[in-house]
């Protein structure tokens, strides 16, 4: 491998990385977005799938504060969100980095 290539492979990844943590943020900031929508019509429905995204950060929070949920941190439960959102679009991401440039996976073996 040349030194060329190892700065591209390591530029992309970076890359994903930084897109996988702005993914990351977005999702874990966007039911703070919905706190103020009304709670009828379509826009009701929707924002309780919105809210639904919490739900990871929220058991965190709960295991955090040993089950009480009025000592639950929003710092933890907004930072265990990021963590997991940006987690799970890095793997998609490099999934389909993988996939594009048609490197089989470790678990695949040599062909």
């Amino acid at each position: 491998m040349t030194a060329q290539s190892m700065t591209k492979g390591s530029f992309q990844t970076v890359t994903r990385l930084c897109f996988a943590l702005l993914v990351g943020f977005g999702f874990a900031f966007l039911p703070t977005l919905t706190r103020n929508w009304p709670e009828s019509g379509a826009l009701s429905l929707l924002g309780a799938v919105i809210r639904s995204l919490l739900l990871p950060g929220v058991i965190v929070g709960m295991i955090v504060s040993a089950g009480n949920v009025h000592l639950m941190s929003q710092w933890i439960l907004d930072a265990s969100n990021v963590i997991l959102y940006s987690g799970v679009s890095y793997l998609i991401l490099r999934a389909r980095a993988k996939r594009g440039a048609g490197v089989p996976d470790s678990k695949d073996g040599p062909r």
